[in-house]
């Protein structure tokens, strides 16, 4: 192509030239057409090349493309037979797990699912799509959102059909929805109408905050509401307390001060205390009244969005100071009582942050520092890592590698090293508020994505006791996963939750595992008689199939296999709608290969329970001893 180009180019000049001469320089036009002429069959041969050439391209593409589609045809069967393996694994060993026909209305379950309940991933309890991603209660039995019709609604987590709470929303809101209390919610839209309110779940307005000025949160069993101007000054104007119904408890009115900022809590005795600043001015204010008033940090910020900013140090009667621009500008503590700076500690970087836990135990997260106050001791515990705290544990992540390492609070001592798969600085652990004998590594629920995983571990044991998809929000009932995406020119939230399902404590069941086995020295009679004495504790979800009303139980699958719930059909009624159903109860023998759940209640949404009757084989005491079941493990897949 270039070629032919190039000779276009050369008649192109020839051409010009010749006629840019006057007639007097003209040259002899035969020998100006006998050349061009001799210059045509090369311009013939270009083009016959450039099409070969074009041809032998096309069809080494249409090889490659022709390559490439056998490769990925042969990929898809390879994926189709594994898959196809798997499934045919999955089945096996369903079949080999699941109780006789005699006891599908029991809960009894195979020994061997026991096993696997410490790390198991339990399944998906909930996938909704909105306006709105999902927010679970403080309990975790109840769900609220908007949905596609843009009402806000409730709906039990275990599942079951949406109660509209309020109708008629904006069609240009943006909706943000926090439990207040197990009757309330605080609904805040920060679309145009910057309307924040607080309602009952029968929908009524309790309380509302008109405008942007107002930041409404649920706080220590409380409301909180937080009042300042934005533009063209930005300034706090105050601080009210509320119950969870709206009733007026306390509130500091600082309207008149035009204190740049304002931070709030409430101290051990409920009242409320309230650290203000103004350039290097700070006020400290305890139950409305101002206990002192001293000149701060002296220190200005690089930028022009840069602040100086005071923190709480948990219930501890000092404030840090820090800038914001500036990571590595030491922190400085302040004696708010007194009205003086105690002394300066470093801050390490941007993941370098001075905290106090629920104790009041004081640290640095990076490089681990413990820190006593007020005589502001310094003890290094590592050269890296991240290091937290809560109760009689303290812990130190390393984001390089994984590695957990559990401290003794009061010794420092090391307790247990866990290896965990999480990695980086933005991993999320906490001890789970309703179960602290767990501590859970995961990403935070808001900015975990798919593939993502939270891990929860055993801290006696340093067992893997659990692994679910996602990471932990407000609560730890659910692991979710949030994102968004347009539908229709529309934006929509979808929200993803796996229920925290531990079961017994996993070194009981351990416990109770071992008991199961036969000791050599012991006769078949002597292990009979103590097994049957066994007994622990459990706690599993079960997803509902259906409803066998000839043999009056719930059919439904637990890690996947077979399983029945006894339930007359007056109960069963109280239960319509319910995706899954909690249960708790004791753990009993009945066989070398099955155990059940005896004693046993399912969970209500509203916090009630409703007891599994007896079957009539409990009733007589006298289980049925199904034929044995071959202990070959399944083909793994």
């Amino acid at each position: 192509m270039k070629s032919r180009k190039l000779v276009s180019l050369k008649i192109t000049t020839s051409l010009t030239l010749a006629f840019s001469f006057t007639q007097a320089h003209a040259t002899d036009w035969n020998a100006i057409t006998k050349s061009l002429q001799q210059l045509q069959p090369l311009a013939q041969k270009i083009d016959s090349d450039n099409a070969q050439r074009r041809e032998q391209e096309a069809n080494e593409s249409a090889q490659r493309d022709a390559a490439e589609a056998r490769k990925k045809q042969q990929e898809a069967v390879k994926r189709q037979q594994a898959a196809a393996t798997q499934k045919q694994a999955q089945d096996d060993e369903i079949r080999l797990l699941t109780p006789p026909k005699e006891m599908a209305n029991r809960l009894v379950f195979n020994r061997r699912q026991l096993e696997r309940t410490t790390t198991s991933q339990g399944g998906e309890a909930f996938s909704i799509s909105g306006k709105s991603f999902v927010t679970v209660s403080n309990d975790g039995r109840q769900l609220a959102y908007i949905n596609s019709s843009r009402q806000l609604v409730l709906r039990p987590a275990a599942g079951g059909a949406e109660r509209v709470v309020r109708d008629g929303l904006s069609t240009d809101g943006s909706w943000f929805i926090q439990f207040a209390g197990p009757d309330t919610l605080i609904l805040t839209d920060s679309g145009p109408q910057k309307l924040t309110e607080l309602i009952d779940v029968q929908g009524t307005r309790l309380a509302s905050w008109n405008g942007a000025e107002y930041q409404v949160y649920a706080y220590e069993g409380k409301v909180r509401a937080s009042h300042a101007s934005y533009y063209p000054v930005k300034y706090c104007k105050g601080i009210t307390i509320y119950d969870q119904r709206g009733t007026l408890l306390q509130q500091l009115d600082l309207s008149g001060e035009r204190f740049e900022r304002c931070e709030s809590r409430l101290n051990a005795n409920g009242k409320l205390e309230v650290q203000a600043s103004h350039g290097s001015s700070v006020s400290y204010y305890v139950d409305g009244q101002r206990v002192s008033q001293f000149v701060g940090d002296t220190r200005r910020p690089k930028e022009e969005w840069g602040a100086v900013f005071y923190t709480w140090l948990g219930q501890l009667p000092y404030v840090i100071s820090w800038v914001s621009d500036n990571d590595s500008a030491p922190y400085r503590v302040w004696d708010l009582q007194q009205g003086r700076m105690l002394c300066e500690l470093p801050r390490a970087g941007m993941y370098s942050w001075m905290l106090a836990d629920a104790q009041n135990h004081v640290f640095i997260t990076t490089p681990p520092t413990r820190v006593t106050l007020p005589d502001c001791q310094q003890s290094i515990l590592a050269s890296s890592g991240n290091l937290r705290s809560d109760g009689d544990i303290a812990w130190i992540f390393q984001p390089g590698n994984g590695e957990l390492a559990v401290l003794d609070a009061a010794t420092l001592q090391v307790r247990k090293r866990i290896s965990t798969k999480l990695r980086g600085d933005a991993v999320q652990i906490q001890r789970l508020r309703t179960n602290p004998r767990f501590i859970s590594v995961g990403p935070s629920g808001w900015s975990a994505k798919e593939g993502d995983v939270t891990q929860i571990y055993d801290l006696e044991s340093g067992n893997l006791a659990q692994e679910l998809p996602g990471g932990f929000g407000f609560d730890d009932a659910f692991t979710i996963m949030t994102s968004s995406e347009s539908r229709d020119g529309q934006s929509v939230w979808i929200s993803k939750g796996w229920r925290v399902a531990l079961g017994g404590a996993p070194g009981n069941q351990q416990q109770f595992m071992q008991a199961l086995k036969k000791d050599k020295y012991e006769s078949t009679s002597e292990y009979k008689a103590r097994v049957a004495k066994l007994s622990q504790p459990f706690e599993m979800e079960i997803s509902v199939v259906d409803y066998d009303a000839d043999n009056s139980y719930f059919s439904g699958t637990w890690q996947g296999v077979p399983i029945g719930v006894p339930m007359p059909a007056t109960q069963a009624r109280k239960l319509d709608g319910m995706s899954t159903l909690l249960l708790k109860g004791q753990l009993g023998v009945i066989d070398d290969n099955f155990v059940e759940l005896r004693n046993a209640s399912v969970m209500l949404p509203d916090g009630t329970s409703l007891a599994v009757p007896q079957t009539k084989a409990q009733q007589a005491g006298t289980p049925v001893s199904p034929p044995k079941v071959s202990s070959t493990k399944p083909a793994k897949s």
